[in-house]
């Protein structure tokens, strides 16, 4: 066995559970890679096969349902407005990338610009 098949990585993340939002954790590796977790130490759990199965099953019948379900959630839900502005937030920046910041006020209170002048043709 390898020592890296002990060590579990994972990022911690905010989760959305109905209206609020809590810290959870994303694995990085160990059998639940990709999936987030409410605590770290769930990235080293085995799967559940039966749950994973009967999930697979769920999933085949109800995914387009279930994708539109969320894509509305996503653009009306305040709470999930809120956790992507979170989530954006504890990204790592990319080097030598400017550092972009994000403002929490709505497109209903900015003032609009004025358009840019045409330039000179020489």
């Amino acid at each position: 066995m390898r020592a890296k098949e002990f060590v579990t990585e994972h990022k911690m993340i905010w989760s959305r559970s109905g209206d609020k939002l809590k810290l959870k954790y994303r694995c990085a590796s160990g059998p639940k890679a990709g999936r987030i977790v409410p605590d770290a130490s769930a990235c080293a759990a085995p799967k559940d096969l039966a749950k994973a199965a009967q999930m697979k099953r769920t999933r085949a019948s109800t995914k387009v349902r279930q994708a539109r379900k969320a894509k509305k959630t996503k653009r009306v839900n305040p709470a999930s407005k809120i956790l992507a502005r979170l989530n954006a937030l504890t990204k790592p920046k990319a080097a030598g990338a400017k550092a972009k910041s994000v403002r929490m006020t709505s497109t209903s209170t900015r003032k609009a610009k004025k358009p840019s002048k045409p330039k000179k043709i020489k």
